[in-house]
């Protein structure tokens, strides 16, 4: 019971994980808050400590990716260079669609997990 009470947690914490990066990459957004990167930065701890979960270790792994690729997009964002900013982008939405593909590989067994 306590392990599956901290997957449930940890999966809390990948879907705020997804929810703030999708804040980060609104269309058209031309400056991002130093508040949503400190919680961006602030999401590596987690994330790393989700590695060794047995169910949801290679979903955070993918999620570390990504947050490789948004923090200097964010930086990029906030130095008003476009092109470094997309660049970043397109590879943090490949590593995420990579991601996706791994999820829709997985079965689900009879307790929903």
């Amino acid at each position: 019971m306590e392990y599956q009470a901290l997957s449930h947690a940890r999966l809390q914490r990948l879907i705020s994980f997804t929810i703030l990066s999708q804040k980060i990459t609104e269309p058209g957004r031309t400056k991002i808050s130093n508040k949503l990167i400190s919680e961006l930065k602030d999401s590596r701890l987690f994330l790393t400590a989700a590695l060794g979960d047995k169910l949801i270790g290679k979903i955070a792994a993918n999620k570390l990716l990504i947050l490789d690729e948004l923090i200097p997009y964010c930086n990029a964002v906030n130095e008003g260079n476009t092109q470094a900013a997309r660049l970043h982008f397109e590879k943090a939405q490949s590593i995420h669609e990579e991601g996706d593909r791994y999820m829709d590989g997985l079965e689900v067994n009879d307790n929903g997990i």
